[in-house]
C-alpha cells in the first residue's frame, strides 16, 4: 500500500491528497456531496489511508465550487489549435440576463457530438440589459484574455449578437436548431389548423391541471421558441390517437376538446 500523504495544505485542515480525490470522484462519479463523504469515510477504513477525519458534504461542494471557478478564470493554452466561439444568452437571474461564452475546436475531430470535456467556459457576464455594444465588449475582452480571435462564432438568430458578430469581423454560423425551427415556424405559424392545435393544448393543461386525468396532459411547451420542441407534443398527440380507444369514458372527453 503506497504512503497516503497526510500533511494539511496551509491554512486548510484536509491534505491536497483528501481535496483532489473528493473533486475528481464528483467529476468522475457523478455522485452527490453526501455520497462522496460516505464513499470516503468507507475508503479510508478498507484501504487504511489512516484520516482521522473526513470531509462533510458542504466542504466537498465547497472545493468543487472553487474548482469550477478557478477553471473559468485560468487562460486556456489555445495557441497550437484553431478555435471557435459559442455565445448565447442563456438563463435569467432575477431580472438580469446571463450571456455565456463558450470556445471548442473550430474543425471536428470524430463522430461523436460535442460533450462537456470538449468545451472550456470562456466569459461569464451579467446584465439586466444587452445590447451588440455590450457583447462586442465581451468579444474584445475574450480576444484580450486568449490573444486571439475565433475563426466562426455559432450563436443564434438574436439580433443583437448577430450584429455584434458581424461588426466584430466574425464569421458567424447560425445555430442550426434555432435555424430550422424558423423555418418550421415561417411554414405553420399562421396555418389555422396548428394555431388550433397549439391553442388547444394549453387550453386544456391550465383546465385539468390537478385532476384524475392530469397525467394524460401534453407535454409543457417553450413560451419563447416554441417552434423548437414540437416534436415532444406531436409525438404525444400520436401516442393519444393510437391509444384513444383503450382510455376510459371521462379521459377521452378530456382529450376529445384537442
Amino acid at each position: 500500500m503506497p504512503d497516503i500523504p497526510q500533511q494539511s495544505i496551509d491554512r486548510h485542515k484536509y491534505s491536497d491528497f483528501m481535496v483532489s480525490m473528493s473533486i475528481e470522484l464528483y467529476l468522475l462519479l457523478g455522485c452527490g456531496m453526501e455520497k462522496i463523504s460516505v464513499l470516503l469515510e468507507y475508503l479510508n477504513r478498507r484501504m487504511h489511508w489512516g484520516f482521522e477525519e473526513i470531509p462533510c458534504a458542504n466542504s466537498i461542494g465547497n472545493w468543487v465550487k472553487k474548482s469550477g471557478y478557478h477553471i473559468y478564470k485560468r487562460t486556456p493554452d489555445n495557441s497550437s489549435r484553431k478555435r471557435a466561439a459559442i455565445i448565447d444568452e442563456s438563463m435569467m437571474l432575477g431580472s438580469e440576463k446571463m450571456v455565456l461564452t463558450l470556445s471548442i475546436d473550430a474543425e471536428k475531430t470524430g463522430n461523436q457530438a460535442l460533450c462537456g470535456s470538449d468545451v472550456n467556459i470562456i466569459d461569464i457576464s451579467v446584465s439586466d440589459q444587452w445590447n451588440s455594444t455590450k457583447i462586442k465588449r465581451i468579444f474584445t475582452a475574450i480576444e484580450e484574455k486568449t490573444k486571439t480571435k475565433p475563426l466562426y462564432v455559432v450563436s443564434d438568430n438574436d439580433t443583437k449578437l448577430k450584429k455584434s458578430i458581424r461588426e466584430m469581423g466574425y464569421c458567424h454560423i447560425p445555430d442550426v436548431g434555432h435555424t430550422l425551427a424558423l423555418a418550421v415556424e415561417n411554414v405553420y405559424k399562421n396555418e389555422p389548423d396548428f394555431k388550433t392545435f397549439s391553442n388547444s393544448l394549453s387550453a386544456v393543461k391550465i383546465r385539468e391541471v390537478m385532476r384524475p386525468a392530469s397525467y394524460l396532459l401534453p407535454p409543457r411547451q417553450r413560451t419563447i421558441a416554441r417552434f423548437m420542441n414540437l416534436s415532444a407534443s406531436i409525438n404525444w398527440a400520436v401516442r393519444v390517437l393510437k391509444n384513444y380507444s383503450k382510455l376510459t369514458e371521462e379521459e377521452q372527453i378530456l382529450l376529445s376538446s384537442l
